[in-house]
């Protein structure tokens, strides 16, 4: 592997290692211990991300690598879709909850995980796809994107912790939210839905961890849609409660359906929606699907 084929593309965090070390710090001596060679990308906050990986290829780049958490591998992985197919992405997991790296078994510990791009294999994953927009784990409507408004104020006064998300989810829910009112066509039948969230998977490995029901679905090529009954602030906090607990109950702390392709109208011409724990302006309707061809992605054999 040399430096003028891989490019690892970095979420830079100063000082968020051990002794205040960068990320790209950290990258580099994982590299140096591992005999590998890779050139070393920052990611720039303002600059597109599509743009970054453009340019990547553009100078020869054969494995691009997405340093990061899941918003960023997410960001790469859309970048890499969109230029077609037979790109290839490797994952150096560097955030809070890693669901994507974990799912395919890419390991957390960053020498680990940086030895395993020169002897991990190319596994082909379709990812879904919100209106051409590719996600990794999941996607949301309604009151999760105001959670990850609220976290984002969290992270910065407290650090970045799987503590720190969830009190900004319980910060969130004892708020005042307006139901969704919407029209779902899943896979051709149609339906109402009221409702302050609506939650779609394509993460077996993430509903697992939370012991929800749906993952079987997803392994057979089906989206799991989750929506929260409309209820007051109370029931939503111990909704949200019994799911961090693994103990959410079907029917009564959700309504749960699958499909292979979701349509999701309603009178708003555009929706805040979540993608992989990142807030992006959709126009809608709403379309969720999968991709038409799989990236490529280096992971630990099957």
């Amino acid at each position: 592997m040399t430096a003028s084929r891989v490019c690892i593309l970095v979420n830079p965090k100063s000082g968020d290692g051990a002794g205040g070390a960068s990320r790209r710090d950290r990258i580099a001596r994982a590299l140096d211990s591992a005999g590998l060679e890779a050139r070393l990308i920052d990611l720039p906050p303002k600059r597109d991300m599509h743009d970054v990986v453009e340019e990547a290829l553009g100078q020869g780049c054969e494995t691009v690598v997405a340093a990061g958490g899941d918003g960023t591998i997410s960001g790469v992985a859309d970048a890499l879709l969109k230029h077609g197919p037979g790109q290839r992405m490797g994952i150096l997991p560097m955030g809070t909850f890693n669901y994507f790296a974990r799912s395919l078994g890419v390991p957390l510990d960053l020498d680990a995980a940086v030895a395993q791009l020169a002897r991990g294999e190319t596994r082909p994953v379709h990812l879904g796809m919100v209106n051409g927009h590719a996600f990794l784990n999941n996607v949301s409507l309604g009151i999760y994107p105001s959670i990850l408004s609220t976290r984002e104020g969290v992270y910065r006064r407290y650090g970045r912790s799987r503590i720190a998300a969830h009190w900004s989810t319980l910060l969130t829910l004892l708020g005042v939210h307006r139901p969704l009112r919407l029209e779902a066509e899943l896979d051709g039948q149609r339906s109402e839905m009221r409702t302050p969230l609506v939650f779609i998977a394509a993460s077996a490995f993430q509903l697992e961890r939370f012991n929800l029901d749906g993952s079987d679905a997803v392994r057979d090529g089906q989206f799991a849609l989750f929506a929260a009954p409309s209820a007051g602030r109370w029931d939503l906090v111990r909704a949200a409660l019994s799911l961090a607990a693994g103990a959410a109950r079907r029917d009564a702390d959700f309504q749960l359906s699958t499909a292979r392709d979701i349509r999701l109208t309603s009178s708003r011409k555009r929706h805040v929606v979540a993608m992989d724990g990142e807030r992006r302006l959709i126009r809608g309707p709403i379309r969720i699907n999968w991709s038409e061809h799989p990236l490529d992605v280096l992971a630990p054999a099957e």
